[in-house]
């Protein structure tokens, strides 16, 4: 009985969170508009993701006075290709939670539509093929443990990167962006 009381008490907060937080600012992906009624709590739980996502882009890391060994060894196209997987990781990380909690969300409440235009938009925003295949290339245990170090725990801002660009200006081709 008493676990019962829990499950409606639980029940009554959320409503009442999802009753209290504002739809209002919720910007919607335009592939949304014209479909049927989406949860409110799967709206609350994107707007929740959207926001921490912003959040997640104001973390800059400069990489100022990084230095390390196996990494001034490699060319400036590895560099670039590893500080932008990087990038993409540690901004995957810093969302983890609120991407986890729209997802269930979206599957409990069946807003498999929300779900699959969600899955669509954030595809370009893995690693590219061609940055793929460089790092694959690369030594996988040193990948991994570059990937670990404190310096790549925020997303990088590759373009301040300054290491990077002023030591291998010379040899460094226009940097593109996945």
């Amino acid at each position: 009985m008493r676990l019962g009381k829990i499950t409606v008490f639980v029940a009554l907060l959320s409503c009442y969170s999802v009753a209290n937080e504002s739809l209002t600012n919720v910007s919607l992906p335009p592939q949304l508009n014209n479909m049927p009624s989406v949860n409110p709590q799967t709206i609350l739980a994107y707007k929740r993701l959207n926001d921490k996502v912003s959040d997640c882009s104001m973390l800059r890391n400069s990489g100022e006075g990084f230095k390390d060994g196996y990494f001034d060894s490699l060319t400036y196209e590895q560099k670039a290709s590893l500080i932008m997987h990087f990038k993409i990781i540690a901004q995957d990380k810093c969302a983890a939670y609120e991407e986890n909690q729209f997802i269930k969300s979206a599957l409990i409440h069946g807003d498999k539509k929300f779900l699959s235009v969600y899955m669509d938009m954030i595809k370009p925003t893995s690693t590219s093929k061609h940055n793929k295949s460089i790092i694959d290339a690369l030594d996988k245990k040193e990948v991994s443990r570059l990937s670990k170090l404190k310096v790549f725990e925020y997303p990088v801002d590759v373009f301040s990167f300054e290491f990077v660009q002023e030591r291998d200006r010379e040899s460094a081709p226009p940097f593109k962006s996945n």
